[in-house]
């Protein structure tokens, strides 16, 4: 985990535990654990849990981290997680 205490440390690390949810969702999915529609819901859970989180990352005053958290949304939004069905 980071060890940031600021708000773009605060961001960071929700990220970090959000997309590790990610995978582990995605694992639990392949190995049987879950069905299609758990997985489906999760995921589109997640989904927007990380834009919001992203969205605040854009908001934050400093210019260089927002930037930063700009690139991520535009690198992310290209990419929805529910259409890389396996």
């Amino acid at each position: 985990m980071l060890t940031g205490k600021g708000l773009t440390a605060n961001i960071g690390n929700r990220l970090v535990l959000l997309f590790k949810s990610v995978f582990r969702i995605q694992h639990r999915y392949e190995s049987g654990e879950i069905d299609e529609t758990i997985w489906r819901r999760r995921m589109q859970r997640l989904q927007r849990r990380i834009n919001i989180w992203l969205e605040r990352g854009k908001n934050v005053p400093a210019s260089r981290y927002a930037g930063i958290f700009s690139n991520m949304s535009k690198a992310y939004g290209s990419f929805s997680i529910t259409q890389a069905l396996p």
